[in-house]
C-alpha cells in the first residue's frame, strides 16, 4: 500500500499518536479527540462550537464526549456564569495517563514524553539538536 503525504512547511500539527493507539476508544473519539487537539490551546469549546467543526449532530457529539470523559481523555467543569447561565470549562488530555482522575494501568506502549508547556519549544530544540548531533556522530 503507498500512502502520499503533503509537504509539511505549513497548516499542520503536532500531537502524540498515544490516543490513536488507545484500544478503548472508538474511531469516532479518536477522530474528534485529533481534531480538538489540532486548536488553538486558547480554543473556547462548546458543543455547538464542534458540531460546525466537524458537520456532526449534537446528539452524537454528546455520546462522543461521553466517550472521551469515560477514557479520562476530557474533563468538562460545570460553572456559574453571568445571567444565571452556565460556562463549560472543557480540559482536553493529549493522554488519559496525564489526567490526575485517571487511576487505570498504563497501556502497553510508551507513555509520551511530557513537557510543561512553558518549555515546549525548548524540548523541541534540545531534541532536535540532540538527533541532529547523533547522527552527525554516527555519520
Amino acid at each position: 500500500m503507498q500512502v502520499f503525504r503533503v509537504i509539511k512547511n505549513g497548516n499542520y500539527c503536532v500531537m502524540s499518536n498515544y490516543h490513536l493507539k488507545d484500544k478503548q476508544l472508538g474511531l469516532s473519539a479518536k477522530g474528534l479527540l485529533s481534531v480538538m487537539l489540532s486548536l488553538p490551546d486558547n480554543w473556547t469549546f462548546n458543543i455547538k462550537g464542534l458540531c460546525s467543526i466537524t458537520n456532526i449532530k449534537v446528539p452524537t457529539i454528546k455520546r462522543i464526549i461521553q466517550e472521551l470523559k469515560d477514557n479520562h481523555y476530557l474533563i468538562v467543569n460545570k460553572k456559574n456564569g453571568k445571567g444565571g447561565r452556565f460556562i463549560y470549562e472543557y480540559l482536553v488530555y493529549e493522554s488519559n495517563s496525564i489526567n490526575p482522575n485517571y487511576k487505570g494501568n498504563s497501556p502497553e506502549y510508551e507513555l509520551p514524553y511530557l513537557v510543561p508547556p512553558e518549555l515546549v519549544d525548548d524540548a523541541l530544540y534540545k531534541y532536535t539538536y540532540n538527533n541532529k548531533d547523533k547522527i552527525d556522530k554516527a555519520e
